[in-house]
């Protein structure tokens, strides 16, 4: 049979004695009412029997509760220790998980940064062996300022966490150490950035080009076609928005961040895009 615990004993003890209370106040009547009766000594000596013995599990009952109530907080006090150990053990554990993944991001911080040290030993050489004018240094990646802006930017797109907003319940979420948007139109859609790889292929095709004349810094060489006449092939610059287009598509791209819907969320990826168009 299950051991009761002392608060379980302490509230039957509590609940004997209430009875025990009614019943002695019941043959207190019984006794006055007799007595008005007329009954005899022997009657009334026969409740008041019964009446002592009342009085005798009352007191017992007194001193039962007293015992089950010293008892029931030694028994409280032992159960709050043990959920704490529990807790404590737990909250260690999870703990123990953190440092674990401490210790892996800390070998991959190593990692990344004997590449990142690579990266750039490897741009300051192509920089000093070739005469590059001032903005080629930027467009190319040939410094240690520029990779580094191009890893926070990868550092954003991979571990930003924008907000919800919309009015939806969120957890509001750290990204990586150092990552940063250096394009504002894209700001808060991380996903949407180039990748690291793309920026350097990008970069890297652009130091090819100039090396081997196929542009400048300006833009592509003018090369000729099959007739003997020459083409220009600098991309056309980019439209120049008309007054007041940029400021509304703002305030478009801001009324559509609260539509949650499918359709929303395209109609506001493109005012992103015809964003982006003008910048």
């Amino acid at each position: 049979m299950a051991h009761k615990s002392a608060a379980t004993s302490l509230e039957l003890a509590r609940k004997a004695l209430e009875d025990i209370g009614a019943k002695v106040d019941e043959l207190a009547r019984k006794r006055e009412d007799r007595l008005l009766a007329g009954d005899d000594a022997a009657t009334i000596r026969a409740l008041d029997n019964e009446m002592d013995a009342l009085e005798h599990a009352r007191r017992t009952e007194v001193d039962r509760i007293k015992l089950l109530d010293r008892k029931a907080q030694q028994e409280e006090a032992e159960r709050r220790v043990r959920e704490k150990e529990g807790l404590i053990k737990r909250l260690e554990s999870k703990l123990a998980e953190r440092d674990k993944a401490g210790a892996e991001l800390q070998e991959f911080v190593a990692k990344a940064e004997v590449a990142f040290r690579r990266m750039i030993a490897a741009s300051e050489t192509v920089a000093c062996a070739w005469s590059w004018n001032a903005a080629d240094f930027a467009a190319g990646l040939l410094t240690s300022q520029s990779l580094q802006g191009a890893l926070a930017r990868e550092f954003y797109r991979t571990t930003a966490r924008p907000r919800l907003l919309g009015g939806r319940e969120e957890k509001f979420e750290v990204s990586f150490p150092g990552a940063a948007c250096d394009n504002h139109a894209l700001f808060g859609l991380p996903k949407q950035l180039p990748t690291l790889a793309a920026k350097l292929a990008e970069a890297t095709q652009y130091c090819s080009d100039l090396m081997r004349e196929k542009r400048t810094t300006a833009g592509p060489i003018v090369v000729a076609n099959g007739n003997g006449s020459t083409i220009d092939a600098t991309p056309a610059a980019p439209r120049l928005p008309e007054p007041g287009e940029l400021s509304a598509l703002l305030a478009q791209q801001a009324r559509l961040a609260l539509d949650t819907s499918p359709e929303g969320e395209a109609k506001y990826q493109e005012i992103v895009r015809q964003i982006a168009a003008l910048q």
